[in-house]
């Protein structure tokens, strides 16, 4: 609970950003803004549940919890005592009830009120973990109850030192605030820190429930989640706020503390010495804390604000506390708890990490920033040199007497210099002056000048003397002299140092020359080491020898020490660019742009050379001295410039952004930025650059490292325009510079009367306080109140009353907060100015205390200033008006941001000012007079004013147009209008005109609107338009700002005024800086707009309660206005009702009864109304449109004579927009309807204020089964409805279907639905409950729910997908175990009433089938239906498309299209003919008609030569209406010509279309036959080998298989599997590959190896474009690895599985012996095949397969497989048959038939468990006994029923498969979990196990067979064995590692792990030999984890994790059967 007023008033909205910062660009040099939407996630499964309290009981547990009893008022001064009376707190029904009431007459109670509060301290505390509340809030005002934390024990010293966490405060819920919306609110805070002057910090955030949501309706979950560092908050599980620890970062050279990385929270300590010390991480929330429930009334917030003034003492409404209603309390009101949970996090306990319940905007907008005070560390010393001499300024004086002066030295580079003219008498000549320390200079510091002899000394032995004096200390007597020439002077007794050299011990070394200027460099190191005192320099003289100077005449400049040290001074740009500090642009750095910044010469002479940089995109620009980016990597440390320090350079703009209004930033890093750890800063320029104008700015350090930011390692100064709004701007930086500086501006404005006139821009009081904003008291319980001014002309005033608060202060003024009520002034930042009017009535007992102005915005920044810092420097006098004037560029300067104010204060000095009264009037913002005002009209927060408002006025307006969001729509001025270049211009005698002079972009020429929207809203945009010619326009809602998400809509104009109506979702986006738009750039010519208005479509109707969300003016059918349809419905609807006769059964639309409106496209509705007939008969009733292709939604309603009302639930699957209808077709039947009621209604919508409630949506009659209507089932289900519920007493566990309740409706398919019930059972056990169809085949979507023996609810997601229509059912399934269970409140809705669900469509039906075209006029046979850029359709003639592109630019510049609706997320197959003058690339492709134009493309390469193209193209993130096919063509110059453009769904294959005649639908390859070589190819000669209908190859010379090769070009789609066969021989055995794959590098393929022989046979092959696909793929064979012949024919591909229309999937030819084709096997068997059978006759008896016939075919691996053949033999007899491997190992799969002479029919299922592939056989295995066999019609074919278990539960048992034995199953993968490497197929050295699979250990790990992550799984239902052989080459290290078995299913879900020992061999594994482990799998289930078989994708064999390393294993003939 809140306990005091904080220094900074930090309540924030659940919306919150840091101040004043870029829009997308973050505080990451190139980071991107993404809009995304909330995915709230369950808790994780590792929250351990320690300690709770259901209030299961009829008491209070005093185990858990103790009463306080006080009267204290809470520190708040609240208006209860508090006590432990059962009238205040009791248990009930297991809910805990803590009610506020009037208090009874006692003395002891000495407030009006009694309440209780609970605590749980010493009884129950905790350090971290999960904490939630169930409960459930009261509602009223004075309501303030809470949930919340205190320490357990003060560590860190009393309140708020050690800490208090709100877990969640209610505050007046469900009273109307200022702004008339009705409070929904929970709020969460973290208060602490030290108090200092009554105040304190805290910090937090507040949820607001989502519309027609509150905490009030029910109970909701409140929960922290408290971890090391972070505290997070959660309604309902979805995550609103979460707070920080601070991270502080440290300065490199010394470590002291520098800055904050995180500002989070903090506290402070006092250490031993009694000094206090901050301190930052986990401090003060790192302690034990308690709990804490109470409730609260009134106090200082709730009895504050809300409607406070409405009570007042003494009123008649009984109040007895000011800001409290005290009926709320009469009867009680109680704060409802139902439990409270405490977890902990058993992934790190300690720590309480790694069990976070996120949300997807988790690093987004729910941050809330901290109030930690910023480390300041302790100023370094830094070297500064100094100028002894220079042209500008000169430090010391010159020693010379006569021989020295200053004078011109006629050279522009010197200017001014020192001439000496020596005499032999001349002492040393030179400077001097105060003693200079450079003990700071580094030794490679150096004592410089320039010295120009102009006449030599006349004695030609003089040398040239360099010579440096030093004060020393003091000393008694003579001085010292060093080693060199000279002598100590005394002077004082303190003596000097010198050190003499000559000019050639310079660095230069030389001489000076005569008549020429030399440079002199002495290091400071070296003068020290001969003994230079550098402490106190006080001399440089420069003189050629004493004594022998006549006749040397010299001048010197430019003397210096330590000039290259400026002291803490980085100059970043001075006429160069400094080498270590390079001009950046992070997009040329990224290979983005190539527009790199530049050195050039400006204009203004004075500025020299200056740096020039170029906005491309999203461009910052600047200077960066990290390494990586070209710096030295050295970067700067400024920590001396913490308090004076300044970032100061010129900026001139000669180029302006695209967004002219764009406001421009500073932004500086240190230590790598935020990205790495360090922190960032940036701040908006306080006046915008002026084109073509030099401006100066200089920007303080002091507020930046205020709000944390860290000097101590600068390495990035950033200028630039708000990023995303910059592109285009060209602009010019010189004197870049950060220094120490007092910041230089304008002369200090003199003190004094504002004579300024200002234009009021928004108004905060002006007899009466802004819409939304109250009058406010702190925290001093006072009601400011409005009095009548003695001026009459005044009018209403505030008074004000500083009384004592809690801490002894407060503060008053105005308060937008607790309405959400905000300004953004931000626009005229630079001449706007807060003004007021304030009257003292009664002084503070001190008058010279300070007055003070504070602003504060709702994230934390705050401006404080003193009253005398206004513009007029006064202090407030008693009894007088006067004027305080405020720019509003001092308020940011000291903090503020001025895109979010919420609260003006003025008060005297916090707890100086009791007894103050005082009195404000006049309180606005404003611009001086003329100044253009970038803001719409403000109409005193009435309507939106770009301040938060939203643009509701639900308060005060009497039903008038509140909802209204443009302000200006009527063009009567351009207020608040903008745009492209030119748009405002364009606004004149109340239109807007734009005159398009070049068809573009449609961005190109764009007008705009600026509002605030909501997200995920629905708003109508109404607007009046014309245009000079036909033409298009785009208009819709959507950021402004990159990435630019917006609702748009194609608009087509006409030369006549039309007005426009568009219902637009902001789906996914919303917030302040979002736009009305029209984008008018595509076309040349006029548009003329007018009248723009945009209303939530909900709003507007302010007094009618219902009529929220109704789309039907006319519902009740009270006129006829607004409805029509076929001839006399509108006059058939009388007295309200619509009857309709008819008169002759027909067509059901020739009587339609219609009401026309604009419907959303993709959305939910719910179609309500009441009708009867005099029969029973059908009706149809729908959504649709008005117009031809009359797309609908629609059912059929069946009609009694008695009325009903019926609700439909109907969703605009590819159709919406103008001109769309609600209608009901009745002519179908002779008759009369009657309806009436008729509503239409978005899915979900709010109908609050109907007291019908919200059955809209609910789609369940009778959901409280008060009776059983509706509801049915197996036997008994609707009579076990009873007494409000349903009771099912299972007798017998058996299916779960076989007790089954349901309740049967309309479903609409592929939507989400909601089923929510209640639920409870005698014992714990699981029903079904889904939705599905209630006739075979019985399609459903089903989740099963665990009941226990508490009544619980349950909330279930389904989707309907691929089933729904009529007689749908919802259905619990109750029969698999006995025992009672029952059912309550069973709801069902569509999912969030949106569009859950929605995947697009099908287009409304025409688009929807596979295989139908799409495209109604591909063949060009009109232009029907096509478009595109300019003269598009009319380049259609003669049946073709023919394009002459005049001049190649973007691909896009000459563009065909033809819009259609496309579903999302699907593949199309895009047909068309094509050829162009010269061979020249196309685009075509699927995509978007409307920015951002997401797309799905492929170039094409033409010819001149007409040939067919088809691509495979997938809609993936986009689909919809106003998509388009389209084709590029713009990038080269030339003709391009196109014909039959076909698009059909991917896989449109025929299949079952009787009518076409073939099954050609599905063949890949054009010419499969080889009857000519056309678009066969492939190496030298391929195509010239297909001859006589067949390909022969002869192979001259073997070499690599590719030399060779024979390929077919086509388009593969990825991912997919297909089937090639084809017939060969070759004239020797000998091996082919064949495959599919891209025809260019990297290759990629999918391949087989075929053995050939020399007989003919056909080979199929199964092949998966696994990881490739698209255009120029190919078919091929490659022969080239042996010499010979290869022959190839009838070469076909189709996609897998395709074989539903061929012949029933018979895998056998000629099984019906009508001849000897395809049979062989021993001797003499194809000649056995006469007369339609076969006939063996065995001679003598032997092995089987003496005498066996058989088919080669290829076979797929663990697959099971049907055999039917018919059979006879002589005498009773035995034979083998079987499937098998036609080449050893011989593996087969086999049964032992046994024949007798009758002709029987023998069907046999066989698994081809661990084989397949090619040349495989069917067997007939006969030798083994003498005499006869016959067969005849031998049958294979795949076992479909082995592998179908989609219908009912257990059916479909699992069929024998083989993981390994020599190569790997499919779908499977050799795996190393955890230690990188690599398990590999090997040749074992025992012939008889071949290729194994060899795993090493390396490190932590488990190793095995992976099908999960590979796409395979295996069904080991109705098997019994795991088998698998196991050879260990190398032990373990640690050789006594135990080695595991484990087996996961389900991606998993369960599993089983069990010792290599439970085997049946009971064996441990033996290094080197070969050991089998055999498992039962039943005993696998029961040792397992609920291990289910059904699903099995890992198998896994180990030594135990942690003791593996050094292992080495094979493994083979890994088999489940």
């Amino acid at each position: 609970m809140f306990k005091g007023r904080a220094t900074q008033l930090t309540r924030f909205k659940t919306l919150m950003l840091t101040a004043a910062v870029v829009a997308a660009c973050g505080d990451d040099i190139s980071t991107e803004t993404k809009v995304v939407e909330i995915d709230t996630r369950t808790p994780t499964e590792d929250w351990q549940l320690v300690w709770n309290d259901e209030f299961d009981g009829t008491t209070l547990d005093s185990s858990k919890w103790t009463h306080e009893i006080d009267c204290w008022g809470g520190g708040n001064d609240e208006a209860q005592c508090y006590t432990d009376s059962p009238d205040n707190l009791f248990v009930e029904n297991g809910i805990l009830n803590i009610v506020a009431r009037p208090a009874p007459e006692d003395p002891e109670l000495t407030k009006p009120y009694t309440s209780s509060r609970i605590v749980t301290k010493n009884k129950g505390d905790w350090k971290y973990g999960r904490i939630e509340i169930m409960a459930k809030a009261p509602t009223g005002q004075g309501v303030f109850a809470a949930g919340w934390m205190l320490p357990t024990d003060e560590v860190y010293g009393g309140w708020p030192l050690s800490g208090e966490i709100d877990i969640l405060e209610f505050v007046n819920t469900g009273v109307e605030r200022a702004d008339g919306d009705i409070d929904a609110h929970v709020h969460g805070t973290l208060h602490y820190g030290p108090m200092v002057g009554g105040n304190h910090d805290y910090t937090g955030g507040d949820y607001k429930f989502p519309d027609g949501t509150s905490p009030a309706d029910g109970f909701h979950l409140y929960a922290i989640e408290w971890e090391e560092g972070e505290i997070r908050w959660y309604v309902d599980d979805v995550l609103f706020a979460y707070q920080r620890d601070s991270e502080v970062t440290f300065r490199a050279t010394d470590g002291e503390a520098a800055g904050l990385a995180t500002k989070g929270w903090y506290t402070v300590q006092v250490d031993e010495n009694d000094e206090q010390q901050t301190l930052y991480e986990k401090a003060p929330y790192d302690q034990r804390f308690h709990l804490l429930l109470n409730y609260a009334v009134g106090g200082n917030w709730a009895s504050n604000s809300h409607q406070a003034s409405q009570f007042v003492v003494g009123d008649d409404k009984g109040t007895l506390v000011n800001g409290v209603d005290h009926s709320v309390y009469e009867n009680g009101s109680s704060l409802l708890v139902d439990y409270v949970r405490v977890y902990q996090c058993t992934k790190d306990i300690e720590t309480g990490k790694g069990c976070a319940t996120i949300s997807s905007d988790y690093y987004a907008d729910t941050y809330v920033r901290g109030a930690a005070p910023v480390p300041i560390p302790p100023v370094i010393p830094v070297p500064v040199g100094i100028d002894v001499f220079a042209e500008d300024q000169s430090a010391w004086d010159v020693v010379g007497d006569t021989e020295a002066e200053v004078t011109d030295s006629g050279d522009e580079e010197y200017g001014e210099v020192v001439q000496f003219t020596a005499t032999n008498d001349s002492g040393e000549l030179g400077f001097s002056g105060t003693e200079y320390d450079a003990t700071l200079l580094p030794d490679e510091a150096n004592i410089e000048f320039d010295i120009k002899v102009l006449s030599a000394p006349t004695d030609d032995t003089a040398a040239w003397v360099f010579k440096v004096e030093s004060a020393t200390a003091e000393v008694e007597g003579e001085g010292t002299k060093n080693d060199f020439e000279g002598a100590a002077r005394n002077a004082g007794n303190v003596a000097q140092t010198t050190v003499e050299l000559s000019f050639e011990d310079s660095i230069e070394g030389v001489p000076p020359t005569v008549g020429e200027w030399s440079h002199y460099t002495f290091p400071m190191g070296t003068l020290r080491e001969l003994g230079l005192n550098d402490e106190k320099i006080t001399g440089i003289k420069l003189y050629p020898t004493a004594g022998k100077g006549a006749g040397a005449v010299y001048q010197v400049d430019n003397v210096t020490i330590g000039a290259a040290f400026e002291g803490a001074k980085l100059t970043l740009f001075d006429e160069a660019e400094n080498p270590n500090w390079p001009m950046w642009d992070d997009q040329v750095a990224k290979g983005i742009s190539d527009i790199v910044p530049v050195v050039v010469a400006d204009e203004d002479t004075s500025y020299g050379n200056v740096a020039e940089f170029h906005i491309y995109g999203n461009s910052v620009v600047g200077f960066n001295v990290r390494e990586d980016q070209g710096g030295s990597g050295y970067p700067f440390d400024g920590s001396s410039l913490a308090v004076t320090g300044a970032i100061e350079f010129d900026l001139k703009m000669i180029q302006e952004p695209q967004n002219p209004n764009a406001p421009w930033f500073v932004k500086i890093e240190s230590n790598g930025g935020t990205a790495l750890g360090g922190t960032a800063e940036e701040q908006r320029l306080s006046e915008a650059p002026v084109l073509n104008e030099w401006m100066h700015y200089a920007i303080p350090l002091a507020p930046m490292v205020e709000e944390g930011f860290d000097i101590s390692a600068i390495d990035v100064l950033l200028v630039f325009p708000q990023w995303g709004q910059g592109d285009g701007a060209k602009f010019r930086l010189d004197n870049v510079v950060i220094h120490s500086a007092l910041v230089e501006g304008e002369e200090e404005e003199e003190k004094g009367p504002d004579l300024t006139v200002y234009q009021r821009v928004f108004d905060i009081y002006n007899d009466d306080a802004r819409n939304g904003w109250s009058l406010w008291d702190c925290c001093a319980g006072s009601v400011p109140s409005e009095v009548e001014a003695e001026d009459a002309a005044r009018g209403e005033v505030v008074e004000f009353e500083i009384n004592a608060g809690p801490d002894g202060g407060t503060v008053v003024g105005f308060f937008g907060r607790s309405s959400g009520s905000t300004l953004d002034v931000s626009q005229i930042t630079s001449n706007g100015v807060l003004r007021f009017d304030l009257k003292v009535e009664n002084m503070p007992e001190d008058p010279t205390t300070d007055w003070l102005l504070k602003v504060e915005a709702t994230n934390g920044t705050a401006a404080e200033l003193n009253l005398t810092e206004s513009k007029q420097g006064e202090m407030p006098r008693l009894g007088e008006w006067q004027e305080y004037s405020f720019p509003l560029v001092d308020l940011a300067s000291a903090g503020l941001d001025l895109t979010q104010i919420d609260i003006f204060m003025m008060f005297p000095r916090w707890a100086e000012g009791t007894g103050t009264v005082f009195r404000v009037d006049n309180v606005f913002i404003g611009i001086p007079e003329g100044d253009d005002n970038p803001y719409p009209a403000d109409d005193f927060g009435a309507g939106g004013d770009n301040g938060g408002d939203n643009g509701g006025d639900n308060g005060g307006d009497n039903g008038g147009e509140g909802g209204e969001l443009v302000g200006s729509g009527s063009f009567d001025s351009t207020s608040g209008w903008g745009g492209t270049d030119g748009m405002v211009a364009s606004i004149a005698d109340g239109v807007f005109t734009a005159d398009v002079a070049a068809a573009g972009n449609p961005w190109d020429v764009s007008l705009k609107y600026n509002v605030t929207l909501e997200s995920d809203a629905t708003y109508i945009l109404k607007f009046d338009a014309r245009s000079d010619d036909a033409r298009d326009i785009i208009a819709g809602l959507g950021l402004d700002y990159d990435p630019w998400t917006n609702a748009v809509e194609t608009v087509s104009l006409t030369t006549e005024w039309t007005t426009y109506t568009l219902t637009l979702t902001t789906t996914g986006f919303g917030g302040a800086n979002n736009r009305v738009f029209f984008d008018l750039g595509a076309a040349v010519g006029q548009v003329q707009l007018d009248n723009v208005s945009l209303m939530l479509a909900d709003g507007g109707d302010n007094g009618s309660g219902d009529m929220a969300g109704e789309l039907i003016a006319n519902s009740a059918l009270d006129t006829n206005e607004g409805w029509g349809g076929t001839d006399g419905m509108a006059d058939s609807i009388a007295d309200g009702v619509f009857t309709a006769d008819v008169a002759v059964a027909g067509n059901p639309w020739d009587v339609s009864l219609k009401y026309n409106l604009t419907l959303a496209s993709d959305t939910t509705y719910t179609l309500k109304f009441d009708a009867r007939s005099d029969d029973a008969r059908d009706i149809i009733a729908g959504l649709g449109l008005d117009y031809d292709p009359w797309t609908n939604a629609v059912e059929t309603v069946t009609l009694t004579n008695e009325w009903a009302t019926y609700t439909l639930t109907l969703t605009t699957t590819g159709f919406g927009g103008e001109n769309n209808r609600v209608f009901f077709d009745m002519g179908a039947a002779a008759g009369q309807v009657q309806l009436d009621n008729i509503s239409l209604m978005v899915a979900g919508s709010d109908d609050s204020g109907d007291n019908g409630g919200d059955m809209g949506a609910e789609l369940i009659a009778n959901s409280t089964l008060d009776t059983n209507e509706g509801w049915g089932g197996t036997d008994g289900m609707a009579d076990s409805i009873t007494g409000g519920m349903f009771t099912a007493d299972v007798a017998v566990a058996g299916n779960p279907w076989d007790v089954s309740l349901k309740y049967n409706l309309t479903l609409t398919a592929d939507t989400t639905y909601t089923l929510k019930f209640d639920a409870r059972s005698d014992d714990a056990r699981d029903i079904i409950a889904g939705l599905g169809l209630d006739y075979d085949p019985w399609t459903n979507a089903v989740e099963t729910v665990t009941l226990t023996n508490e009544w619980a609810t349950y909330t279930l997601t389904l989707t309907t997908t691929g089933f729904g229509g009529d007689n749908n059912r919802v259905f619990f399934d109750m029969g698999a175990a006995a025992g009672q269970v029952q059912l309550d409140n069973i709801s069902l809705m569509v999912a969030g009433s949106d569009d859950s669900g929605d995947n697009g469509g099908d287009n409304g039906g025409d688009n929807s089938g596979d295989g139908v075209e799409i495209v109604t006029n591909g063949a060009f046979d009109s232009a029907d239906g096509w478009g595109g850029t300019d003269g598009m359709a009319d380049s259609i003639s003669g049946g073709m498309f023919t394009a002459d592109v005049a001049v190649a630019g973007n691909p896009w510049d000459v563009s065909l299209k033809y819009n259609l609706t496309l579903m999302s997320d699907t593949t199309y197959i895009l047909k068309f003919d094509a050829r162009s003058d010269d061979a020249r690339d196309i685009i075509a492709g699927l995509g978007l008609d409307y920015d951002p134009w997401t797309n799905a493309v492929e170039t094409v390469t033409l010819t001149n030569e007409w040939a067919t193209y088809t691509l495979t193209l997938t809609t993936t993130g986009f689909g919809g209406e106003n998509n388009r096919i389209f084709f590029d063509l713009g990038a080269d110059a030339g003709q391009v010509q196109l014909d039959n453009v076909s698009l059909m769904v991917a896989a449109s294959d025929d299949s079952g279309d009787d009518s076409s005649g073939d099954d050609m639908g599905v063949e890949l390859i054009a010419n499969s036959t080889l009857d000519t070589n056309e678009g066969w190819g492939g190496t030298d000669g391929m195509a010239d080998s297909i001859s006589g209908g067949m390909f022969t190859a002869d192979v001259a010379v073997a070499g690599n298989p590719w030399d060779v090769s024979l390929k077919y070009n086509l388009t593969l789609v990825a991912d997919t599997t297909y089937t090639l066969k084809f017939d060969a021989r070759s004239d020797d055995a000998r091996d082919i590959i064949a495959g599919l794959g891209l025809d260019y590098d990297p290759w990629s393929n999918a391949v087989e190896t075929v053995t050939l022989t020399n007989e003919w046979a056909t080979y199929t092959l199964t092949l998966t474009t696994a990881g490739f696909g698209g255009e120029n793929n190919r078919v091929f064979f490659d022969l080239g690895a042996a010499a010979g012949q290869v022959q190839l024919d009838n070469v076909s591909l189709m996609v897998a599985s395709d074989d539903s229309a061929d012949m029933g999937g018979e895998l056998l030819t000629n099984g019906t012996f009508d001849s000897s084709d395809s049979w062989g096997g021993t001797d003499g068997m194809a000649d056995s095949i006469t007369g339609g059978n076969f006939e063996a006759n065995v001679a003598v008896a032997g092995n089987p397969w003496d005498v066996s016939l058989k088919q080669n075919l290829t076979l797929t691996a663990d697959t099971t497989y049907t055999l039917t053949f018919d059979a006879r033999s002589d005498d009773s007899r035995d034979i083998i048959v079987g499937l098998g491997l036609d080449y050893d190992p011989w593996t087969n799969a086999t049964e032992t038939i046994t024949l007798s002479p009758t002709w029987t029919t023998y069907t046999v299922t066989l698994t081809t468990a661990g084989f397949g592939g090619d040349n495989n056989r069917v067997f007939f295995d006969m030798g083994a006994a003498a005499g006869q066999v016959v067969l005849d019609n031998v049958s294979l074919m795949v076992d479909d029923s082995a592998a179908d278990d989609s219908s009912d539960a257990g059916a479909g048992d699992g069929v024998a498969t083989t993981l390994f034995a020599d190569a790997l199953a499919a779908n499977w993968g050799i795996w190393d979990c955890c230690a990188g490497s690599t398990p590999v197929e090997v040749q074992d050295d025992d012939d008889s196990y071949g290729t194994v699979a060899e795993f090493t250990v390396n490190g932590d790990t488990v190793m095995g067979f992976n099908g999960r992550d590979n796409g395979g799984s295996l069904n080991a239902t109705g098997l019994t064995t795991f088998q698998f052989d196991m050879k260990v080459t190398s032990l373990p290290t640690q050789s006594d590692a135990p080695w595991l078995v484990k087996i996961e299913s389900g991606n998993a879900s369960s599993y089983v792990e069990v010792a290599i020992e439970t085997s049946d061999e009971g064996a441990s594994p033996a290094e080197g030999v070969w050991q089998t482990y055999t498992f039962n799998l039943a005993d696998l289930v029961t040792a397992g984890n609920g291990f289910d078989v059904a699903n099995i994708d890992i198998v896994m064999v180990f030594p135990v994790w942690g003791q593996g390393a050094g292992a080495t294993y094979r493994i083979d003939n890994v088999r489940f059967y």
